[in-house]
This record gives structure tokens, sequence and C-alpha cells, in this order.
């Protein structure tokens, strides 16, 4: 009866300071409740340790596993954590080509950009300069292209009007 005793108050003591322990660290979660900036006053007061093992090579790929372990509570873990992905050369060669784009987005749209006023400057030149009189015909020659196509637009949309017209009768 005394060893249950003593077993229901060694639980009981392990209890009351797990609680301790939880209340300090949520005092200090309710301080820093709107962080602006990590600094090193805020990491000491959440972090004991950090513990960084050696790298592993051997799935093909370097991968390095960290534990962190915060002031009264302990090791912290994030619950439901994927595992990384397999190494695939073809998706790494992907990621490489888009973060190189992604750095060198401006000056790759600048060439393509030069390279394409060029070639639109070219056809410029190669073509020959038109009189007033010749735009204005070229530009109604397009607005009668324009008004021929509505026309035969609203002919077709009438016709399937009255087609589905006969089949509801």
């Amino acid at each position: 009866m005394e060893y249950r005793i003593a077993e229901l108050q060694a639980t009981l003591d392990h209890f009351n300071e797990d609680s301790d322990k939880t209340d300090k660290f949520i005092e200090i979660v309710r301080k820093y409740t709107e962080i602006t900036e990590l600094n090193a006053t805020i990491l000491n007061e959440y972090i004991d340790k950090v513990v960084v093992y050696e790298a592993d090579k051997s799935s093909g790929r370097r991968e390095q596993r960290v534990d962190i372990f915060l002031n009264f509570i302990g090791k912290f873990e994030i619950q439901g954590q994927a595992e990384p992905a397999p190494f695939d050369p073809k998706e790494h060669r992907k990621a490489q080509f888009r973060a190189y784009y992604h750095r060198n987005k401006e000056k790759i749209l600048s060439e393509k950009m030069k390279k394409r006023n060029a070639e639109k400057a070219a056809k410029l030149a190669a073509q020959p300069v038109k009189t007033p009189e010749e735009l204005v015909i070229e530009e109604n020659a397009r607005k009668e292209r324009k008004k021929a196509y509505q026309r035969e637009y609203q002919r077709e949309w009438q016709r399937k009007k009255r087609e589905q017209e006969q089949k509801a009768i």
C-alpha cells in the first residue's frame, strides 16, 4: 500500500512539475504574440538547445536531421511532417532551370524583347511606305470584312434558333 502511495505521489509531483513548465512556456508564448523581428533574446527564451546530426548521403541526396528542444517543454516535433520525396534527377534539373529563370528573368525577357523588336523593325522596314489614301482604303476594307463577319454570325445564330424552335414544336 505504501508503495502505491509513493507511486501516486511521484506521478502527482511529475504532473505538477509538467504543469509548472507548461505555464512558464505559455507565459513566453503570450509575451511574444506579435513578433515582428526574430532576435537573439526571443530565441534564447524559446529554445533550450539545437542538436544537429551528421549529414547522410546514402539516399543520393544530402539529408541532415536537426532536433530542436524548447525551454520547459522539451523536443519539438512537427506532427504529420511528410518524408522528403526520393531524389529525381529530372525534377532536380527542372527545379534548377526554374531557379535560374527566376534569378535572371529580367535579363532573359529583355533579350527576348530586343530580339522581337528587331524582328518587328525588320518587317516594317521591308514593307513599302503607304500613302494616306492607301491607309484609308485598307481601313475601310477591314471594316467591311468585320461587318460581313458579323452579318454571317447573325445569320448562323438565327438559323440555329429556327432549328431549335422547330424541334420544340
